[in-house]
């Protein structure tokens, strides 16, 4: 989970800083103060690990929308630094079973830190510097505690040369805290054999361009970096648009819901035939692939919460048509002496938008962003949204939060203070932060009935 951001030159954050909680943190603020901006730099991201920086800038808007604009031309750098913590594997040798090795830590913490140039005088983006740095940790830590480490397990940075090449450096391997398997035996096995190419040489290489993330480029060689990708991956913004629901589905479409809520054919298809992986405890785990495995008991999560909401529907199925290589979804609805068989075009936009909110919150694999999500809702569809998406992101441990941007009193009047985040523009750029009286507004909560939608409209709530 990510967990602590500081940004330097993206759009409207300028010297950024923000901590994220576990479950909800709820963006709220006049139209125009950065809320936006806030959730397309965590997509930025996204996109910077699964491609290159140019094409990344492309598909967050341009550089025109990505590097900050001040007077007639653009801030050149964008500088960022992420803070985060995921479960890893754990697994010892025999020796060290047989032994006893130290205490089992079966988190890491990273802090990935880069800086993006936009030169006047190229056409396209790359990276100036780069730098990762990992640790094990025996439990899940925060952002200000992993800013406060000094002694990190590994330590390796990259910085683009003026001659075009890449200059890789590791300033600190620790291999007791680490269990990279490839990174360490190529150390050992080249020795100070010239024949044998180093770490620091290979992933050079593969920087050359310097348009690559350093990221994906060492996951190749320290499988435990796939949690770690898998975390800066999942920055996907839903703004749902039923219409785009209705639409016909390709067969061999890939699961996934997309920014505008296509692809819930293909993902609810993937959900129901789901099954339990294999346990593969006796293959090497650097065999393992890292593609993310939906829990097959997803259906029957999805199904219960849409029966919270629309108590007529009390099955979906999903069909591959062999003919037309369309996936087909329906909805088995009973109601009295009711009963029928509808196609997923005829529900309505507001049931529609409210499962594809609550299959991307089940299948999302870590950080996801939901704009404006009261939008064709019910009010009650709203309550409801947020109770659920607390409940899926507190289930079996995880560590998971979502960014969610709301302009209804509705909706927030089922949140809790703790999890605001009040965003301003001052002086052009975008500031956000906690609600600082947040104790006093859940008694002022309790005491009256009141909730904290009628709080914030209210002006109560204070972000000092």
């Amino acid at each position: 989970m990510i967990t602590k951001i500081y940004v330097d030159g993206f759009k409207s954050l300028k010297e950024f800083e923000l901590n994220f909680d576990h479950g909800l943190n709820i963006l709220v603020g006049p139209n125009g103060a950065g809320k936006t901006n806030i959730v397309s730099f965590f997509e930025f991201i996204a996109h910077l690990m699964d491609t290159d920086a140019s094409e990344a800038t492309s598909r967050t808007g341009g550089a025109g929308a990505v590097f900050r604009r001040v007077g007639t031309t653009y801030e050149r750098t964008i500088t960022a630094r992420i803070y985060g913590c995921v479960p890893v594997e754990v697994r010892r040798t025999r020796r060290e079973q047989k032994l006893g090795s130290e205490e089992e830590k079966p988190f890491c913490g990273y802090e990935y830190s880069f800086s993006l140039v936009f030169p006047e005088e190229a056409d396209s983006v790359f990276f100036k510097t780069q730098r990762l740095k990992l640790v094990r940790l025996d439990r899940f830590t925060k952002g200000e505690d992993l800013v406060k480490i000094e002694k990190w397990g590994l330590d390796l940075e990259a910085r683009f040369q003026t001659d075009g090449t890449t200059e890789v450096t590791t300033n600190a391997f620790d291999d007791s805290l680490l269990e990279f398997p490839y990174y360490p035996r190529r150390v050992k096995a080249g020795g100070n054999n010239p024949d044998v190419p180093k770490p620091e040489e290979v992933i050079a290489e593969i920087l050359e361009s310097g348009t690559i993330s350093l990221v994906p480029a060492i996951s190749r060689y320290t499988p435990n970096l796939w949690a770690i990708s898998r975390d800066l991956t999942g920055g996907q913004i839903y703004n749902v648009v039923p219409s785009k629901l209705k639409l016909p589905e390709d067969s061999a479409r890939a699961p996934g819901i997309s920014r505008d809520g296509s692809g819930l054919a293909a993902t609810l298809y993937a959900l129901q035939r789901s099954k339990n992986p294999p346990t593969l405890t006796h293959i090497p785990y650097f065999y393992h692939h890292g593609r993310h495995q939906y829990d097959p008991s997803g259906m029957d999560q999805l199904k219960a919460y849409l029966g919270l909401v629309n108590s007529t529907v009390e099955d979906i199925l999903v069909e591959n048509d062999a003919f037309e290589n369309l996936l087909r979804v329906r909805f088995k609805v009973h109601s009295g002496e009711y009963e029928a068989s509808l196609p997923l075009a005829l529900m309505s936009d507001g049931t529609l938008k409210w499962l594809a909110v609550v299959t991307a919150a089940i299948t999302a694999p870590s950080v996801f962003c939901i704009e404006e999500p009261e939008n064709y809702l019910h009010p009650q569809m709203q309550g409801q949204i947020v109770t659920i998406l607390r409940e899926i992101l507190f289930q079996d441990d995880s560590h998971r939060f979502t960014l969610m941007t709301t302009h209804s009193e509705t909706l927030l009047n089922h949140c809790r203070p703790e999890e605001l985040i009040i965003v301003s523009m001052s002086g052009g750029h975008t500031r956000a932060n906690r609600c600082s009286n947040a104790a006093d507004v859940s008694n002022e909560i309790s005491r009256t009935g009141f909730g904290l939608g009628y709080y914030y409209v209210s002006d109560a709530l204070q972000n000092d």
